[in-house]
């Protein structure tokens, strides 16, 4: 049973290393841990991907850890009520834990309904703030595919692969800056993207372009990663294949927009906020935002826009 952040950090997480042959630049890092609840096996896995080594295996080991977190929470908290807090501190509406932390698998799930960002960091005002971009970059993602308008961005060549073209577009937005990154191989037919919301540009392009390369080199490598649901597994795999073309020239109309006629990028994801601190130890703390708002990424992509489907995993 885990109290604290010693017994975290003092599990035989192991960790596998690469450099991705299409851009030799970047460490991939792959870390995972196989534990036992109520004599039921499970795994927690994470991935981590940059130009600084360190970077890779601390955002590896990190998402391993949130995602030992939330089984074993879910294991032992159902039913136990959470209180909320809005970005001031002030108290919001108690859930149950189940309905804070539902995933697709969850007889609670509820598809379309909540927007949901998840994150641990060592203090809850990071974890907070962590968790809020998440939502914010959500939010970005819908509405670079799916808005009406072109939005402004800085347009950046990223020469550090070996095959294909890539491209980071990025812009202010209320949490610091936004950017995507865009890897186009059409010899591969492979079409991937990567995107962050961090405090500085430096960050969220570094951030971005690793997220980019190690979803590259799994789809340039026929690997096939544990999704959840079908509809993730069917997005994963449309990755390679037919639709690179369309939805690369779909974010070059997006997102190459310059001058007076360029949309504000929107980013509004509700009016109403609830941060939940699902764990708040010394050194260790796992918050869950949620916004309650009428659209969402799974409602939005069930229109007809008569556009290719977005390729954002």
């Amino acid at each position: 049973m885990l109290r604290s952040a010693e017994d975290l950090q003092g599990l035989p997480v192991r960790q596998h290393e690469h450099v991705p042959a299409c851009a030799p630049e970047f460490l991939s890092v792959s870390a995972g841990l196989q534990f036992s609840i109520a004599g039921r096996r499970h795994s927690a896995l994470g991935f981590g991907c940059s130009r600084r080594a360190e970077r890779a295996r601390h955002s590896a080991l990190w998402e391993t850890y949130e995602r030992l977190l939330m089984v074993a929470e879910l294991s032992g908290s159902l039913g136990r009520p959470v209180q909320g807090h809005d970005k001031d501190g002030t108290p919001t509406a108690t859930r149950a834990f189940e309905h804070v932390v539902a995933r697709p698998w969850h007889d609670t799930y509820r598809p379309g309904q909540d927007a949901t960002g998840l994150a641990v960091h060592t203090t809850a005002s990071a974890a907070q703030r962590a968790a809020e971009r998440e939502l914010l970059e959500r939010a970005l993602l819908a509405a670079i595919w799916y808005g009406s308008a072109p939005l402004h961005s800085e347009v950046t060549e990223h020469p550090c692969v070996t095959t294909g073209r890539l491209r980071t577009y990025s812009f202010p937005c209320r949490l610091g800056f936004f950017c995507l990154a865009a890897w186009h191989d059409p010899h591969s037919q492979i079409f991937v993207t990567g995107s962050a919301v961090r405090d500085s540009l430096h960050d969220a392009i570094e951030h971005a372009l690793g997220e980019a390369v190690m979803v590259f080199d799994g789809v340039w490598q026929g690997k096939t990663p544990r999704y959840s649901t079908q509809a993730s597994r069917d997005r994963y795999a449309s990755l390679r294949g037919d639709l690179h073309a369309a939805r690369a020239e779909h974010v070059e109309s997006r997102l190459t927009a310059q001058g007076d006629d360029a949309g504000a990028p929107s980013d509004a994801y509700g009016d109403s906020l609830a941060f939940y601190r699902l764990i708040d130890w010394e050194g260790v703390c796992l918050v869950r935002a949620v916004a309650d708002r009428r659209e969402t990424t799974s409602t939005i992509r069930a229109r007809n826009w008569g556009l290719p489907p977005d390729p954002f995993t």
